[in-house]
């Protein structure tokens, strides 16, 4: 079959209900490109793909995968995209990438993965996204993620973390995105976010956050989670189990444009939470316990276009609370709350 198809640059395969067998695409030395996806592939021989040596992406997301060999990948030098994506896989193997040096992107996500290898990533240089969200990963090894100078995306979500490593991240000057959404973290080390300079996206929603705050008061959020402001432009923090904000939290993001709360226990407000934030857009409150909203608590929000405070038991609210917002009640952009009535004129 090879040597019928050696001029191929790309080759898919995609709802073709195949397996592929030991040496099916020999002679295909000027293949960059195959898609395998949505296929119903159990098994995968070694061999199958040691001709293809300028294969540059591999797609077998949406397979049946269980296991791949710790060899199957090894003759694919030039291998930059590589995805696996929603198969049934419970290991990788520590060896599997050793020999991928130009590897960009990683896409495990939606498998059934229990363990990650602290040596899993050989060659750190050249990634830019690992993907490993929805697997049943339980813990990470201190300092898996230290020495990506490309990374830019790293996603965890849907996994079983209870708690990260005090030493976890380091040497990724170009991370952007981080994502822990939907793991079930009660707490955050001091300094974990520490090297990411240039993160702006940390989600943290949907875990079992709190922490222990200065006065030992639990189910606080800590300063010391944003230790770089100036390039968040995105914080996630909805279904966790906050009920207090320290005061002057959220002052001094100059980038951050969205900011979600949603979901919390969160009964008070400080008076001064906010602040410094020329970029804010969105604040999301909805669905805690607030009962009242402090004087001017939003004021030094003038971009804000979309407030949502519904799903709360807010008793009273004065139009004081809005002091500084440009018309928070006109085209809806004040969610849960009614305008507050004027006074009647004697």
């Amino acid at each position: 079959m090879g040597s019928h198809l050696c001029s191929f640059f790309d080759l898919k395969a995609e709802g073709s209900l195949f397996t592929p067998y030991d040496r099916l695409f020999d002679g295909l030395k000027k293949l960059i490109d195959l898609q395998l996806h949505i296929n119903e592939i159990d098994t995968i021989e070694e061999g199958t793909f040691d001709d293809l040596e300028n294969l540059q992406t591999l797609h077998l997301a949406k397979n049946h995968l269980s296991s791949v060999s710790s060899v199957l990948f090894s003759k694919l030098h030039k291998l930059q995209v590589l995805r696996l994506y929603e198969n049934q896989l419970t290991a990788i193997p520590d060896d599997i990438f050793e020999k991928l040096s130009n590897l960009k992107e990683i896409a495990l996500q939606n498998n059934k993965i229990t363990a990650i290898s602290t040596h899993l990533f050989p060659h750190k240089n050249k990634l830019s996204k690992i993907l490993l969200d929805n697997n049943i990963l339980t813990e990470l090894p201190p300092e898996i993620f230290v020495g990506f100078p490309l990374l830019k995306t790293l996603t965890l979500n849907g996994n079983k973390l209870a708690s990260l490593p005090p030493v976890l991240f380091g040497e990724m000057p170009k991370l952007t995105e981080l994502s822990l959404s939907q793991n079930s973290l009660t707490s955050l080390p001091q300094g974990v976010f520490s090297p990411l300079k240039k993160l702006r996206k940390l989600d943290l929603s949907n875990n079992q956050l709190f922490a222990v705050s200065e006065d030992k008061k639990i189910n606080a959020i800590s300063a010391k989670w944003f230790p770089h402001k100036n390039k968040l432009s995105k914080i996630l923090l909805d279904n966790n189990i906050l009920t207090e904000l320290p005061p002057e939290i959220f002052v001094g993001f100059p980038l951050l444009k969205t900011l979600t709360l949603n979901g919390n226990k969160l009964a008070s407000l400080p008076p001064v939470l906010f602040g410094e934030m020329p970029k804010l857009t969105e604040l999301s409150l909805s669905r805690n316990s607030l009962t009242s909203l402090p004087q001017g608590v939003f004021s030094p929000l003038k971009k804000l276009r979309k407030l949502d405070l519904s799903n709360n038991q807010l008793l009273a609210v004065s139009g004081e609370s809005f002091e500084g917002l440009e018309n928070p009640f006109s085209s809806a952009n004040v969610f849960g709350v009614q305008q507050p009535r004027s006074s009647p004129t004697q």
